[in-house]
């Protein structure tokens, strides 16, 4: 009844009422299929862009192949203002991070499937977190030691082995990662899934560090990268930290 009434009021431009409606309709019937859309597209009727973005983000994590869906988040995004895009369409975009946080860019770039990197700056700190298809590869942040450092700490290899590698084995993490999975550090390879774990747990805790940045700027700059040997989804990244934040406070 309520998404009925909430039609009703948005086909005679009652735009408020249909707000509301929709609103409530979420509350009654959370599941219900296209209320988020609904949502979504009558608050950008109103003109409330930036709550349009909000609900078209949740629209589109449940109906990801929707080509009409996902440019009507990208309209909702820009004419927010908070994420604009860059001189050039294909370079990138960048947001307010006061306006959009961290969580739904993630949402908006996985759902773009975007590759690249996204750089966020607050309060003098800066930090990197690098794509690929939309799903998480690595990041940067400060005070994170560089994976090789983080490698020779924890013994699991040794100075000597990352010396022997060959530079072309030395141009980055990705290299690094493959170089683990491919020249063996010891006796024996290192098994995938640790490799595996090590990467996301480093990943998982460079999110948790920058969703504390609750203002400053984001930008993320498309670039081709390589098929990297681990990438890990967004929305699997953040209910890990998410769940460890709750396990902590309880």
């Amino acid at each position: 009844p309520r998404v009925g009434l909430a039609e009703a009021a948005r086909a005679l431009g009652a735009l408020e009422e249909a707000v509301t409606a929709y609103r409530a309709a979420l509350i009654l019937e959370p599941e219900r299929p296209g209320v988020q859309r609904g949502l979504g597209e009558v608050l950008m009727q109103a003109g409330l862009h930036e709550e349009a973005a909000v609900a078209l983000m949740r629209a589109a994590a449940e109906a990801p192949e929707d080509p009409e869906l996902r440019a009507a988040l990208t309209r909702a995004l820009l004419m927010g203002g908070g994420v604009e895009t860059a001189a050039s369409r294909d370079s990138g975009l960048s947001g307010d991070l006061s306006v959009f946080h961290l969580e739904e860019l993630l949402e908006f770039l996985g759902l773009q499937r975007a590759s690249g990197r996204l750089h966020l700056r607050s309060g003098g700190q800066e930090g990197v977190i690098r794509l690929y298809e939309g799903r998480l590869v690595d990041v940067e942040y400060p005070g994170l030691p560089s994976l090789a450092a983080a490698l020779v700490a924890r013994g699991l290899v040794s100075r000597a082995w990352l010396d022997a590698l060959p530079a072309a084995r030395k141009g980055g993490d990705a290299d690094l990662i493959r170089a683990l999975l491919e020249v063996p550090p010891g006796p024996r390879p290192l098994p995938t899934d640790f490799v595996e774990r090590v990467i996301r747990a480093r990943v998982e805790q460079g999110v948790e560090t920058m969703l504390r940045w609750s203002s400053g700027q984001a930008r993320f700059e498309k670039e081709r990268v390589n098929e990297p040997a681990f990438a890990f989804g967004h929305q699997d990244v953040l209910m890990s930290v998410f769940t460890r934040q709750d396990e902590a406070q309880a």
